[in-house]
């Protein structure tokens, strides 16, 4: 995938998942933000037409290297599409998702939800913010964008490059009523 054509991605997602944030659900935003995510490397590591996707598809008994979250976070570490601080934020984020998802224990638990959340951002280094909203809103640019600048990297571009597309690409996007 090309960096404009990653870029566009990355854009129309972010578009996507700025436009669905503005819900007062924690866990519906942390829901929201892994399905994106998913997607967004679900998409690179299908790209991904090196030996080494296809090694990978065969060590997991056939499973797609991006079957579920967990698999395509670490698929998409073993490829070099993201580092390892990214995967880690990624890691956090999946479990954060699956104790909302699957477990009553957090439902109500605000105060946890937050600590969790600010842990994902501290992780990052994202910009620090008291309220728990933007600090997830925080945490959600910063790993959308993360994947994006360390899949560029992993293929002999830069963090520039994926900037100078940026606005350009947004604007267009915006314009089409993404």
């Amino acid at each position: 995938m090309n960096i404009q054509d990653l870029t566009e991605k990355v854009v129309r997602l972010r578009i996507f998942y700025d436009r669905n944030l503005h819900t007062d659900s924690m866990r519906g935003n942390v829901i929201i933000l892994s399905s994106v995510i998913h997607a967004l490397l679900s998409d690179l590591i299908e790209d991904d037409q090196s030996i080494r996707r296809e090694a990978l598809n065969r060590l997991r008994g056939g499973k797609s290297a991006h079957s579920d979250f967990y698999r395509a976070i670490d698929s998409a570490l073993l490829l070099g599409i993201v580092r390892e601080s990214t995967a880690r934020g990624l890691h956090l984020l999946r479990e954060l998702r699956n104790d909302l998802a699957h477990g009553i224990a957090l439902m109500g638990n605000d105060t946890e939800v937050s600590q969790r959340i600010q842990a994902i951002s501290e992780a990052l280094s994202a910009v620090p913010n008291d309220e728990p909203k933007w600090v997830f809103h925080g945490v959600a640019i910063e790993l959308i964008h993360g994947i994006c600048y360390d899949y560029a990297e992993s293929h002999g571009s830069s963090r520039d490059a994926v900037i100078a597309e940026w606005e350009p690409i947004r604007r267009r996007v915006l314009n089409e009523g993404a």
